[in-house]
């Protein structure tokens, strides 16, 4: 036993009966004959099941033979150990090993070896792993080994399967499913429909080579798988007992009476791919047995026609369609002016390329005040009363806010009265010549005095003014009268009215071409009719701005009689040499390219 706990036979040919198989080996032998059978260039395939004792694995169905099948033995081992998909060359045919997990259980290994000629390692990649969604199924009883009818029923799956995954473009693939399932489930009427980012488009009509997309019939059956994929559920009109109500309103109208069923195909995001319509005379409803092999039959079939759309739709093809269909135009005779138009085109792209212009980088600006002056609290206090708030202009000496007083003067005349005693008692102790009293009186008449000198000078700060005529930046104290403040709060900013300078934010990608002495323009929102001149100052440190990196460019205004205010925002233009106006136009995307294209390389 491996250390994936796998078990193998002891003598290479030993029978498939001698090995402890399960229950239904027999059935699995069936089930991989016929898949097998069904995918193209297929050689070899083997079944690997848990077997009784915990974490290990039995060899329980081959194909062709046994002893053929002992070569993918270890993929097997590998993909219950990594429990991940394996896809591996193999001397020119391509091994694809998946576990048949469940609900986090692992319940064995399904192994298949293709020829690569036939079908490429994606497509056999899902054709397999598909196979073991079914398989999977069969692993947990949920489908019958013992009657006939499961028998036929695995035979009928298998036959759809082999015929979605014939490598077949993509519309033929769809009109022979939409045909086989009106078949074996008596409609009259199939479509398949595609899940599109605009909502589902129908690819595939039953019994129809050509159908019109802008009948009011196509639009009512896309609106019924539309209807039927926003729920994530399967309909059906009339509805089955013991399944989930859904809405059928639009199943209502592309029926007009018929009972129809909607099923959601199977796809990588989860979603659902598509839907799969079916109409069929209205005695004759869906049976919940029907909607069941209709739901197994798009996690079936879903994934295999998911890849094909997406294959159908591939880029390329359609560049090299659209490249011939425009050649073609441009040799039309009848079409002159499309030559002329490409004649115009290029010489305009000759133009943006040859022809150079002064290249401006755009930014965001606004305007500050050259100096910003703080005006703290002075003291510890109280707000008395607030004159001017953030947005007014003051002239010099102009009162900003006063803080209250009645406490300090209070002190004032408390320690005033403290004084005169000190120097009563002072004289008196000259007068009786007590030195060592004198000198203590004189120490406390002093400490007296500094204190009402301190209460003296905060009673000629608590009037706050301002320094110089300046527009106030911030501070609102009109709402916090009465509030206390601490020392060395700032309670106003001042910006000059006269003094102001330009910050430019310039994106990381453009700033190498910025230079100090550079000349630009700036237009602020409020004055979008002038246009004001500006040079470089000093570019700043870098800084985060609505999730980019930008530089700080500090520019000087030219004089200007343009009444300013700090504050005001505008869109400014640093003009930093002569480029091609092509050049100018994709650079910002060119140099975006480079930066993944290194990212993303090796």
């Amino acid at each position: 036993m491996d250390k994936a706990g796998f078990q193998q036979p002891a003598v290479p040919d030993v029978a498939r009966s001698a090995l402890p198989a399960p229950a239904h080996a027999g059935y699995l032998g069936t089930w991989i004959e016929l898949t097998c059978r069904g995918i193209s260039g297929t050689t070899a395939s083997i079944i690997v099941i848990a077997g009784k004792e915990p974490g290990s694995f039995e060899l329980t169905a081959a194909w062709p033979n046994q002893p053929a099948g002992l070569h993918l033995v270890p993929f097997s081992e590998r993909c219950l150990t990594t429990r991940e998909v394996v896809v591996q060359d193999n001397d020119g045919m391509t091994v694809v090993a998946t576990p048949l997990i469940e609900r986090g259980q692992v319940n064995g290994a399904l192994v298949v070896e293709v020829s690569a000629a036939q079908l490429s390692p994606r497509e056999i990649k899902t054709v397999v792993v598909v196979a073991s969604r079914y398989l999977n199924q069969i692993m947990l009883g949920n489908v019958s080994d013992t009657e006939e009818s499961g028998r036929a029923y695995l035979q009928s799956q298998n036959e759809l399967l082999q015929l979605v995954c014939q490598p077949d473009v993509f519309t033929k693939s769809a009109l022979e499913t939409v045909n086989w399932v009106a078949t074996h489930f008596d409609c009259g009427r199939v479509a398949l429909g595609m899940a599109r980012k605009s909502g589902v488009q129908l690819q595939a009509l039953s019994h129809s080579a050509w159908f019109d997309r802008r009948s009011q019939a196509v639009t009512a059956i896309e609106n019924a798988m539309e209807e039927a994929l926003d729920q994530r559920r399967s309909v059906a009109l009339p509805p089955v007992a013991g399944m989930k109500t859904a809405i059928a309103i639009a199943h209502r109208e592309a029926a007009k009476g018929a009972s129809a069923c909607s099923v959601v195909l199977a796809g990588g995001d989860g979603l659902g791919s598509g839907v799969l319509y079916l109409e069929r005379a209205a005695v004759q409803p869906f049976s919940a047995t029907e909607v069941q092999a209709l739901e197994e039959m798009g996690h079936l079939i879903g994934p295999v026609l998911e890849a094909k759309d997406s294959a159908h739709r591939w880029i390329g093809a359609r560049t090299v369609i659209a490249w011939r269909a425009f050649l073609d135009r441009m040799r039309d005779p009848r079409r002159p002016a499309l030559r002329i138009g490409l004649m115009v085109g290029v010489i305009a792209l000759a133009a943006l390329t040859l022809l150079d212009t002064t290249w401006r980088i755009s930014a965001d600006a606004a305007i500050e005040g050259e100096q910003q002056r703080v005006i703290p609290a002075p003291f510890e206090g109280f707000i008395a009363s607030a004159s001017v708030k953030a947005g007014l202009v003051v002239k010099k000496g102009d009162p900003l806010a006063e803080l209250d007083t009645r406490q300090i003067k209070l002190d004032f005349q408390r320690w005033s009265a403290e004084e005169a005693q000190h120097d009563s008692r002072y004289r008196d102790a000259l007068t009786k010549h007590d030195r060592p009293a004198a000198a203590i009186s004189m120490a406390q008449m002093q400490q007296a005095q500094a204190q009402r000198a301190l209460a003296e000078d905060k009673m000629a700060k608590a009037t706050l003014t301002a320094p110089f005529d300046a527009f106030v930046v911030s501070g609102d104290l009109s709402q916090q009268i009465g509030s206390p403040v601490e020392q060395g709060k700032v309670l106003f900013e001042l910006a000059p009215l006269d003094s102001y300078r330009v910050i430019v934010k310039v994106d990381e990608r453009d700033i190498r071409a910025v230079r100090v002495g550079q000349s630009g323009l700036l237009v602020l929102s409020g004055l979008t009719g002038e246009r004001l001149l500006f040079r470089v100052k000093n570019i700043s440190v870098p800084e985060a701005s609505d999730g980019r990196n930008v530089f700080r460019v500090e520019a000087q205004l030219d004089p200007s009689k343009t009444a300013l205010r700090p504050g005001m925002q505008g869109v400014a233009k640093i003009e930093v040499g002569e480029r091609s106006l092509l050049w100018i136009w994709t650079h910002s995307a060119w140099h975006w390219l480079l930066l993944q294209a290194w990212k993303w390389s090796l």
